[in-house]
Formats: C-alpha cells, sequence, structure tokens
C-alpha cells in the first residue's frame, strides 16, 4: 500500500497519482475499476478530483523503488520514467523523498515531463551549489538519444540558433537569426542511423548550453521533431507511430570539475543507461 497526502489545488486523482506514484497509468485504471484506490478512507471507482488535503491510499502489491544508476555521499543519479515531472511534492522530487533516506535530497536539474533518463540529486546543500556552479559553467555534459522526423539531413556537429521563451503558452521558439530577447543556444547532433523504412532517424544529441526545451525547440527549427512531440511536433505523425510521449531520453552525465572541487572524482565517472536504445520506441509496423 503507498500512502499520499495532496496539497496541490484541485485535480484528476489519476492525473496526481500518474506524477507520484511510479505506477503506469494503466495499471491505475485498473485499480481504481477495482475499488483498490482511496480518498479519505473511502473507495473511489471514478477519476474524480482531489483537493488540497486529501489522503489517498493506493492498495496492492505495488511499491516504489527507484532505479539508482550512481549514488555515494554526494550525490544520487537515479533514471526518471516518460509522464512524471521532475520537481515538486507531486512529481519525481517527491516520489525520491518519499523513499526512506532520500527524504532531504535536493533536485539538481529538469527533465521535462514526457522525456526520460539520468535526474540528479545533491545530498546536502553545499553539494547542491557546486553542481549549480558547474551547470552555469558548462562543467557538465548531458547525452540524448532521439527518434525524429525525417532523413536527418542537418550535419553532424554543433548547431547555434537563438532561443526565446513564451511564458503565458510554455513553449519556446527557435530562429537561426538573433531577435529581440532571444539567447544564443548551441545543441552537438549526430546522425547514429537512418530508418528509411519509415522516414525516420536516430540522433545522439549533446546539450552544450541548456535553456527550456532546448533540444525540442531546436530540433523542430531543423525540420526534424522528436516523435511523439505533441508540443513541438506533427499529431497526426506521432500517430501513425504510436507515440504519446517524445522520443527522447536522456542517457548519459559526465563531469569536468576544477582540482580545486571536492566533487573533482567525479570527473571520472560516467554515469550512463546501458542500452540506451532500447529506452526509445522504435517503430516495427506504420499506420497508413
Amino acid at each position: 500500500m503507498q500512502k499520499f497526502l495532496y496539497m496541490g489545488s484541485a485535480v484528476e486523482l489519476l492525473r496526481f497519482l500518474d506524477g507520484i506514484s511510479g505506477i503506469p497509468y494503466a495499471r491505475l485504471r485498473a485499480l481504481l475499476r477495482k475499488g483498490e484506490i482511496r480518498i479519505n478512507g473511502k473507495k473511489v471507482y471514478e477519476n474524480l478530483k482531489v483537493n488540497q488535503g486529501d489522503e489517498i491510499m493506493v492498495y496492492g502489491n505495488i511499491q516504489f523503488k527507484p532505479v539508482v544508476l550512481y549514488e555515494d555521499i554526494n550525490i544520487l543519479a537515479v533514471y526518471k520514467r516518460k509522464g512524471i515531472k521532475t520537481d515538486g511534492d507531486d512529481g519525481f522530487l517527491g516520489q525520491m523523498r518519499s523513499y526512506k533516506g532520500y527524504e532531504s535530497i535536493r533536485l539538481c536539474h529538469r527533465l521535462d515531463t514526457n522525456t526520460d533518463g539520468i535526474v540528479l540529486f545533491a545530498k546536502d546543500e553545499s553539494v547542491e551549489r557546486e553542481i549549480e556552479f558547474a551547470f552555469r559553467g558548462h562543467l557538465v555534459e548531458k547525452k540524448y538519444l532521439a527518434l525524429v522526423n525525417g532523413l536527418y539531413s542537418c550535419g553532424d556537429g554543433v548547431k547555434r540558433a537563438y532561443l526565446s521563451k513564451d511564458g503565458e503558452e510554455g513553449t519556446v521558439t527557435v530562429s537561426g537569426e538573433y531577435f529581440k530577447g532571444a539567447e544564443e543556444i548551441e545543441t552537438r547532433f549526430q546522425c547514429v542511423e537512418k530508418l528509411k523504412n519509415f522516414g525516420l532517424s536516430i540522433l545522439d544529441i549533446t546539450l552544450i548550453t541548456g535553456k527550456t526545451h532546448q533540444i525540442r525547440a531546436h530540433l523542430k527549427y531543423l525540420g526534424h521533431f522528436v516523435i511523439g512531440d505533441s508540443k513541438y511536433g506533427d499529431d497526426r505523425i506521432n500517430r501513425k507511430f504510436h507515440a504519446s510521449k517524445q522520443q527522447l531520453t536522456s542517457y548519459k552525465v559526465s563531469f569536468r570539475f576544477g582540482e580545486e572541487s571536492p566533487l573533482e572524482y567525479l570527473n571520472e565517472k560516467n554515469i550512463e543507461l546501458k542500452d540506451p536504445r532500447s529506452f526509445i520506441r522504435i517503430p516495427e509496423e506504420i499506420d497508413i
């Protein structure tokens, strides 16, 4: 059994649980139908809204267990699945802090809700500051694997562009020319494979700068949006490949701390997912 206290504004029950429980959405629906989810002690069978202060209990032999990729006295690196936001008490941070021994960990960076992969946590405030400094100084390298639309034709190497946020829409705009309010971005792209039968490509991507939605928006600008991306992609093509979440995975993190840094020893560590290709959904068939 898992127990959660909801402290946000009104939201659908399954949406909240999908973000924090670690239970697949389909499994949550099944538990709801069986009456194995309770709100304030009462069984519920519908996807009701939960309100601030509600206590939610999920029954069944299901227990969240983090997929720890690396851990020492200073940092923790964990795999985050697609479909769960990174921060907040109702997100991956809250999920991790609910696990014994991780109550005081600190989030060092974010992944988009529908991007999966490696998330770093600091064990105390001084480590959090050191990693924050490293991110600002481009001393942390993050690599991604993506399935993108089209046969990639832009050439391997670093691509530069300009990005601006639209706060109201929750999106960003990328252009090849500077425009007012924009910031320069740099992303390195390498084509790993072209899936000619499907008109898709697999790209290995390195973030040089790290702006909001940088990879997704940069790829849209280049004409090769991430498959499954509903914000910067094409829903018709996403449906054709049965992709409801963006096929983008953060699979490797490495460090370049200075000799004076207490985290310099991490320079020898490569934190990565084994077989990153298995984390993106490569189609076996296509809907016409």
